[in-house]
């Protein structure tokens, strides 16, 4: 945090905030016992999303190429832009593409890895399109190798902020 400028004063609010939290829940007018709460930040937290975006500031760095990632809160996205004006179905041209785009995948999973990050395959989701509005087909061979263990198949459509692409 000292690297960004953050006072000493500011780092050790933040390291207090983060301390020694504890919740309990309440169902049914029935109150759980407290638990401590030993990673992540608090939910409603004014202070939460400035921290994400701070430990996330340098996600990405490292990827290269035609790979773009961009980060909205926890939603997180790669974006690559293929040299192949339109694809064709099963085309060896791709390969080395996909093999491309594995390795900048593989970049940020451990970059997030690296900072306690727990991904979920269930909400992983990669579909390949272009601009021109051709969604390349599910194609044979076209999944993703390996992300949290788990070989991710292309899917047809996908939802981001909000939008269905």
């Amino acid at each position: 945090m000292k690297a960004i400028g953050v006072s000493p004063a500011m780092y050790n609010f933040i390291r207090s905030f983060l301390s020694n939290q504890y919740i309990e829940v309440r169902r049914k007018g029935v109150l759980s016992r407290r638990t401590q709460v030993d990673m992540g930040v608090l939910q409603g937290s004014v202070v939460s999303p400035l921290l994400l975006t701070l430990l996330l500031a340098d996600l990405g760095k490292g990827v290269r190429g035609d790979t773009v990632v961009t980060a909205y809160k926890d939603d997180i996205a790669l974006w690559r832009k293929s040299r192949h004006r339109r694809p064709k179905k099963n085309s060896a041209q791709h390969k080395p593409e996909l093999r491309r785009f594995q390795e900048q995948v593989d970049v940020v999973v451990a970059q997030l890895n690296s900072l306690g990050f727990t991904l979920s395959a269930k909400k992983i989701v990669y579909m390949p399109m272009h601009l021109a509005g051709y969604n390349s087909g599910i194609y044979p061979g076209w999944n993703l190798k390996n992300i949290c263990g788990t070989p991710v198949e292309p899917a047809k459509s996908v939802r981001y902020l909000g939008v269905l692409f």
